[in-house]
């Protein structure tokens, strides 16, 4: 196995939780804990709908270089402070219409558009941009 010298550019990532014009740094452990083990870690936003950005860095020397990337995602934290299940297997549902675009079907003299209506539907509810105040600040926090 190859080991990385310290001088060698590596990625990294870090997570921010985003509420109005708030920008807070999330543990890399407390995302994991809240999106993929499904634990109850994110008390402080219970009840609420907030917005992730995932943010991919280069780093130099073990200080961050550039940004790579940026994604962000919308969540519902239920009043215990976990992921809302329900919310996120319809986010799925939203990419998934992403990818395959969804079509009428035609039967007869009868169009059913509901496919189409719902593709839209899920787009308002989970389709966010970060706005240029979250990533002046997320930028702010990286390179301080």
């Amino acid at each position: 196995m190859r080991t990385q010298h310290p001088t060698e550019p590596r990625l990294s990532v870090r997570y921010f939780v985003l509420v109005d014009d708030d920008v807070v740094k999330v543990a890399q452990r407390v995302m994991r804990d809240f999106y993929f083990n499904r634990k109850a870690v994110l008390q402080r936003y219970a009840g609420q709908t907030i917005d992730i950005a995932t943010v991919a860095i280069i780093l130099q020397n073990r200080l961050p270089k550039e940004i790579d990337q940026i994604s962000c995602m919308r969540c519902k934290v239920t009043p215990a402070g976990a992921l809302d299940e329900i919310y996120d297997f319809e986010h799925g549902r939203y990419m998934s219409y992403k990818l395959s675009k969804a079509q009428a079907i035609t039967s007869g003299t009868v169009i059913d558009a509901s496919e189409i209506f719902n593709q839209k539907r899920l787009k308002h509810k989970y389709e966010q941009k970060l706005s240029p105040i979250h990533l002046k600040k997320i930028l702010g926090i990286i390179f301080k």
